[in-house]
């Protein structure tokens, strides 16, 4: 009969339906039966093979034959579970619950957004190489790319605030094309170069300075640098270091400037012994 040509074609699902309306019709009782057992085995290999989709949909063809129904309502409460653990903050804990569901529902996308939550997180209680190693595994998971650049930018700006300067610089060069980065790392490098100059430090003030480039006045601070050593040369009645800083200094305007000036302390001098001690070589 036709009941059994769909048995024989392994159609269970359609010769369940049909022999069901046959009600108590011969052997329709067993052959249900038999239907449904067959079903069942196939949906629970489904789900001994992680396709919890597949073995949702299967046994909710079976009916409430065995325990099929539980099983699905089962899967569903642990869905909800999932979804209550990552609401609470407990990203590991959910993670771990959506892996175990597999393919069921956006399952595989909750699990990344678990991963993603607990990149924040991390980012947020300063941990930010963990945040980023998780942003990194996202790959192109919502806008996980674009967080890196910023965690990375938070990053610098906590060791700038932190005192260490170099990490700093580093940091915001490594992500030159997120916002102002390089902004940041030539003004914070501007700022240090001026501060080594307020301390005496010209040697490195003006390496600083002119590492810098066209930076802001840079150029213009770096030639700065030898006024002050020319002047004091001048002032003690020695040329010499005088004449080095201004054949370092360039710009001819300035150039000019510093001869000049060279040229009165001489005379105001000429009678004077000349004794040089200092060197700028």
């Amino acid at each position: 009969d036709q009941a059994t040509g769909l048995l024989e074609k392994k159609d269970y699902e359609a010769a369940v339906g049909l022999l069901t309306q046959l009600g108590d019709y011969a052997d329709s009782a067993e052959k249900i039966k038999a239907a449904q057992e067959t079903m069942y085995q196939e949906a629970a290999a489904k789900m001994a093979a992680g396709d919890v989709a597949g073995a949702y949909e299967a046994f909710g063809k079976i009916g409430e034959y065995s325990d099929s129904g539980a099983v699905r309502r089962k899967i569903e409460e642990d869905y909800a579970a999932a979804v209550k653990l990552l609401e609470e903050g407990k990203f590991a804990e959910a993670k771990t619950a959506f892996e175990a569901l597999r393919n069921y529902g956006d399952s595989e996308t909750q699990v990344k957004e678990c991963v993603y939550r607990r990149a924040d997180a991390l980012r947020n209680e300063g941990k930010f190489d963990e945040a980023v190693s998780l942003y990194t595994g996202l790959e192109d998971y919502r806008d996980s790319r674009d967080q890196i650049g910023i965690t990375l930018y938070r990053k610098a700006e906590a060791q700038l605030a932190n005192g260490e300067i170099d990490s700093a610089i580093r940091t915001f060069e490594g992500i030159a094309d997120v916002g102002d980065s390089l902004e940041r790392a030539r003004k914070i490098r501007y700022d240090r170069a001026m501060s080594l100059w307020k301390e005496g430090s010209l040697r490195e003030a003006m390496a600083e300075l002119e590492a810098l480039g066209d930076y802001s006045d840079a150029a213009m601070q770096a030639g700065n640098c030898l006024y002050q050593p020319a002047l004091t040369a001048i002032d003690s009645g020695c040329p010499r270091i005088a004449t080095w800083s201004r054949r370092r200094r360039s710009g001819r305007r300035n150039t000019l400037w510093l001869r000049s000036a060279m040229r009165k302390g001489i005379m105001r001098r000429r009678r004077q012994p000349m004794r040089c001690s200092g060197s700028m070589s």
